[in-house]
């Protein structure tokens, strides 16, 4: 009877810090929403990290430990890299503080990100902050031939999906799927029309 009192109790106190949570969609619409973000507008004053679209697929690198918050490591070096100097040279409490974790996940990330090769780390001795550099990621074709578990997950990954859209599409109304193709048809021309201007421009 006591246990049942506590479980009860325990979860009426997570239902009471719920409850304290404001909707950040609520405090949106009463201050306004950010404007749109075009990657074409380079006049936005918006400020960007140079990323090397690669990175998005080490994602299927999780079994040596990558997460999203390794890869956004990654993108907080990046950052920081000094041109001048030829690497990135922040300490580990500021690599901490940008990212919103403890210094111990930091550290764990920054061994998952040399272990991939994504990192070269050199250390300047007791006192001063390790150097960074950043490496260039792998291309998807490179990391599926030299890693059998990355390609099995990418693999795997692509079967779910299909199955996925097909059980979508088979419970979608016959409407929605004429539309749907109408749809996919229009983009295919716009896009052949697009590289067959891009081809007569190039002669």
């Amino acid at each position: 009877m006591n246990q049942i009192n506590e479980t009860s109790q325990k979860e009426e106190k997570k239902d009471s810090k719920r409850k304290e949570l404001i909707s950040a969609k609520d405090v949106f619409k009463e201050h306004g929403s950010q404007p749109e973000y075009n990657k074409e507008n380079f006049n936005d004053g918006v400020r960007f990290i140079r990323t090397p679209a690669d990175i998005k697929h080490y994602m299927f690198m999780s079994d040596y430990g990558v997460k999203e918050s390794t890869l956004w490591l990654y993108l907080v070096i990046v950052d920081r890299y000094n041109d001048l100097y030829g690497y990135a040279y922040p300490t580990q409490s500021q690599l901490a503080f940008e990212m919103g974790r403890k210094p111990n996940a930091i550290k764990q990330n920054l061994r998952v990100l040399e272990n991939v090769g994504l990192l070269k780390t050199e250390s300047r001795g007791k006192g001063f902050a390790n150097v960074y550099k950043p490496l260039v990621p792998m291309e998807l074709e490179r990391m599926l031939k030299l890693f059998p578990s990355a390609k099995a997950r990418y693999e795997k990954l692509r079967v779910d999906l299909k199955i996925y859209d097909k059980t979508n599409l088979d419970r979608m109304p016959e409407h929605m799927q004429q539309r749907r193709e109408a749809s996919l048809k229009e983009i295919e021309v716009r896009k052949a029309a697009k590289e067959a201007a891009a081809t007569t421009g190039e002669k």
